[in-house]
């Protein structure tokens, strides 16, 4: 039981992380802003968090801004577009 819910644990974090370690931003509504944003470089807190979050309050509405910016961020890493 205490291996499942580390193994839960660990893959919680490589899920919710990896947007941050990958596209170099401080949350994962950042990422999903700047991965729609391409090469351009922004520094954290601009106008890549707020697309983001609106892409994800459109797309999941009935979910914290954090988890559909997630789930946005790792669609669009697999090909599938909202």
């Amino acid at each position: 039981m205490i291996r499942l819910l580390i193994l839960l644990v660990v893959l919680a974090a490589v899920v919710f992380g990896a947007p941050l370690l990958i596209e170099r931003q401080s949350s994962a509504c950042a990422a999903v802003g700047a991965q729609a944003a391409g090469d351009v470089l922004q520094p954290p807190g601009t106008i890549a968090d707020a697309a983001g979050r609106a892409a994800a309050r459109i797309t999941y509405p009935d979910l914290p801004a954090a988890v559909g910016c997630t789930l946005l961020y790792w669609r669009a890493k697999f090909g599938d577009r909202p």
